[in-house]
């Protein structure tokens, strides 16, 4: 098993997985001179962070040692696999873990460590994890090493999220500027305290959603330009700079 911690560099692929990939079961095989089984398997975590080089090294292996070898490809971002890779694998989707089973689970934990949690926490761990089960313990464990109690504060703090709070001051302060020097001025201002453009970008577009008094049509509007912006975002584009297109059309939308 190779997983994210380890060398899987296009040498590593050719040197460690092929040498292991090539050798048959037989009664030749240290420790395995019982063994029922007709193939060894490889598996590869988190193989969406390989280089297209190694991934390519890797399909050419597959291919040659296919009458030994099985390779079990594990991933986060399917896109992120070459076209090669897909067309000679079997594909599995599974979904992401469904609230009632984390909260369950993470009680339970609660219980064997006499962790005490605050009326909402529950609820906003589940939430701020997204279905992420392994991301939900760490942010419990860090939220319990840090804290004295474990609240919905001390989660969003751990999970460097945007309190909403925060969101919803940023926004009323681009409704109420008169220019847009005081609308690049509130988008500093929040830059400077630390957190990031995309994470205020999600929590906006749900309270913008969840609006009553927000027509369809400028919602629709406004998640077109979250799109956008997020896009040039990803593409590294200047955080600053976005937030305050983003906000200076946001503000006729708004009005």
């Amino acid at each position: 098993e190779l997983n994210a911690s380890d060398d899987r560099g296009i040498g590593a692929i050719r040197e460690k997985v092929k040498t292991f990939a090539q050798l048959a079961i037989g009664t030749n095989t240290p420790g395995l001179a019982d063994c029922k089984a007709k193939f060894r398997v490889v598996i590869l975590d988190e193989a969406d962070s390989m280089t297209h080089d190694a991934q390519a090294a890797l399909r050419r292996i597959m291919e040659e040692f296919v009458h030994v070898t099985r390779f079990i490809i594990i991933c986060n971002y399917v896109s992120k696999i070459i076209e090669p890779l897909h067309s000679r694998c079997s594909k599995f989707r599974f979904q992401l873990v469904s609230p009632e089973f984390q909260k369950t689970r993470l009680l339970h934990i609660c219980e064997q460590e006499n962790v005490k949690l605050q009326p909402g926490a529950l609820s906003k761990l589940v939430l701020l994890s997204k279905g992420d089960m392994r991301c939900a313990v760490t942010m419990l464990q860090t939220a319990v090493a840090f804290y004295d109690e474990v609240d919905e504060e001390s989660l969003v703090e751990v999970a460097c999220a945007v309190p909403e709070a925060k969101a919803v001051e940023l926004l009323n302060r681009t409704r109420a500027a008169q220019s847009t020097d005081q609308v690049l001025q509130a988008v500093r201002d929040f830059l400077l305290e630390g957190y990031s453009g995309q994470q205020v970008m999600e929590r906006l577009l749900i309270i913008l959603a969840e609006d009553p008094g927000l027509p369809d049509l400028a919602k629709a509007k406004c998640a077109g330009l979250f799109g956008q912006v997020d896009e040039r975002l990803v593409q590294g584009c200047d955080e600053e700079l976005q937030l305050f297109f983003l906000f200076s059309q946001l503000r006729p939308l708004l009005q």
